[in-house]
């Protein structure tokens, strides 16, 4: 039987341990990283506290309408950039309304705000920043993404072989959404008492 020579079983011992640190830390680091980065993504998404148990506190629940049709429409490439953008485009609206990301799951949120106001104008501003955001174009020529909203103008200048097109219509509707959520805000504070 081969014996190993002291000599040679320490250098075996000290590259097994090395493999180990290597091993260890090749886990450990991404995993750190990756709480690292949950950390701070939290720290920005969520600079409201919750709010407390109160009668105001009002619950926003959002869902991306036919989402599961779209995923099985489009690519998966589209529907992750359509997702992007609209979570991207909730979370940089929480903080401004007082907002506080309850759950999400899929393409869903909950969201808790203090007051109803709260609530109606995070919703109805939500609503023209989703239309005014850069959706992929794929995303746009599906059925359940179709215009369903087109102004007089527009309608008019189709009937006459005109071109138009959908950002303008959006623009419209947008400034109406806004004048609506102002609105919306405005009498839901007088009804509550607040203005």
């Amino acid at each position: 039987s081969h014996r190993m020579s002291p000599g040679t079983a320490m250098d075996l011992a000290a590259a097994l341990a090395t493999a180990g640190a290597v091993l260890v830390l090749a886990v450990a680091v991404p995993l750190l990283v990756r709480r690292w980065r949950l950390l701070q993504r939290r720290s920005n998404v969520w600079p409201v506290a919750a709010p407390g148990l109160s009668p105001d506190t009002s619950l926003c629940v959002t869902d991306i309408q036919s989402s599961t049709t779209l995923w099985e429409e489009l690519d998966p490439r589209v529907m992750d950039e359509a997702l992007s953008l609209h979570n991207s485009c909730i979370r940089g609206l929480l903080s401004k309304h007082q907002g506080y990301e309850c759950h999400t799951e899929g393409d869903s949120f909950v969201v808790a705000f203090p007051t109803p106001a709260c609530a109606v104008a995070f919703a109805l501003e939500m609503q023209v920043a989703l239309m005014q955001l850069p959706w992929p174009e794929d995303l746009l020529h599906c059925d359940p993404c179709a215009v369903v909203y087109q102004s007089a103008a527009a309608h008019a200048a189709m009937g006459s072989g005109v071109s138009t097109t959908a950002p303008s219509d959006t623009a419209a509707l947008a400034a109406a959404a806004a004048v609506a959520a102002t609105t919306a805000a405005t009498s839901l504070t007088t009804v509550a008492g607040l203005g």
